[in-house]
């Protein structure tokens, strides 16, 4: 998010931007560009490990960060204007336009198959911070919100979830916005680094990544999107195995993101102000992806191999660095975070709201 929408939006629990928190945003927008890039090359050898790996965390990480950052959310006349402004309009918005571009490429008319409570593709995250956003005040009320958000999360693959607004992935991925609502505080990040903290960090994203590599061609990628049903076609699972591995994944998804945010730099590095910006590089890089496929480079890419996987990651990575620029985010914040000030009532003062109690 920017750093306007995240003040204003959801608040923040500290009054200056924190360098961390933004080298984390963009380490992590960074791989969602190439995870999202890889996904058009995974048959070339090698791609699909580091496919897979990426999205053994990366949207956890995301979400946990996302959770950290509305701790302060709670429900004020000032958050939700924002709220309406940098997730419901951009929802609605990039919805459509991502539906016309996929009607345009394929040849259909505009408006065929076209529902404004879809969340296609990308959109699920920005439908599902709205959810989890508007439920902000229910977990931080309840005693036990972490295991509460875990049981929802698994039996939201026993029963069937329709895909509105994102609400199937919202539900999978819940533990970790409630856990970093709810459990995750400054001085855990500080904790990270300590040396020999980094240096088991730093083993265990190695460790990992062989795992993967050595294993990931037994493994269904399909329990990576967290939206199938365990007894769906392509799990096969009872319900028993079927939580159990959920569970399996969100502890896994908890212990890489812990040990990526141990190698990320605490101080203010050339990529901070970057991080800042990241709600861009979210909503823009669906459209360039999209196009790069339908002109065929990425099948260009496939036949040339690793050295074309290779040339996939390097220009997703720099491709999500220009869509986190600063002249990106002047050009683009007036169309994905307008201040509509015609749309709300005026904003009352404490002492007018406390006479309107008074008269109830």
């Amino acid at each position: 998010m920017t750093a306007r929408a995240l003040r204003v939006l959801v608040g923040t629990p500290h009054p200056a931007r924190d360098p961390f928190l933004d080298n984390a945003r963009f380490a992590v927008m960074v791989l969602v560009v190439a995870g999202h890039a890889m996904t058009r090359i995974r048959g070339v050898d090698g791609v699909l490990a580091g496919y897979v790996w990426i999205y053994a965390f990366h949207m956890p990480l995301f979400v946990l960060l996302s959770g950290y950052a509305a701790a302060s959310y709670r429900g004020e006349p000032r958050q939700v204007r924002r709220m309406v402004t940098t997730l419901i309009w951009p929802l609605l918005l990039v919805g459509f336009a991502l539906h016309a571009q996929q009607a345009a490429i394929h040849d259909r008319p505009l408006l065929d198959g076209y529902s404004p409570l879809d969340a296609p593709w990308l959109l699920w995250f920005i439908a599902a911070l709205l959810l989890w956003r508007l439920t902000t005040p229910i977990w931080l009320a309840l005693r036990f919100p972490v295991t509460t958000a875990v049981l929802i999360s698994l039996a939201s693959g026993i029963f069937p979830v329709p895909g509105v607004l994102g609400l199937d992935k919202a539900m999978a991925f819940l533990p970790f916005y409630v856990l970093g609502l709810t459990v995750v505080r400054r001085r855990h990040f500080d904790q990270l680094t300590r040396p020999v903290v980094r240096a088991l960090a730093a083993v265990t994203v190695a460790a990992s990544f062989v795992v993967v590599l050595t294993q990931v061609q037994g493994w269904e990628i399909r329990w990576f999107y967290w939206i199938r049903r365990y007894s769906s076609p392509a799990l096969d699972v009872d319900v028993w195995t079927g939580m159990g591995i959920r569970l399996a994944m969100i502890v896994g998804a908890l212990v890489l993101s812990a040990a990526v945010l141990a190698l990320i730099p605490q101080r203010r590095a050339w990529f901070s102000a970057l991080g800042a910006n990241t709600l861009y590089a979210y909503l823009l890089h669906g459209f360039l992806i999209r196009f790069a496929a339908d002109q065929g480079w990425f099948a260009d890419a496939r036949t040339a191999g690793v050295a074309g996987a290779v040339m996939v990651v390097a220009i997703s990575a720099a491709v999500a660095v220009v869509l986190m620029s600063r002249p990106v985010a002047r050009l683009f914040r007036p169309l994905f975070e307008p201040r509509a000030a015609w749309l709300f009532r005026p904003e009352t003062t404490s002492a007018e709201r406390r006479a309107v109690v008074e008269r109830q």
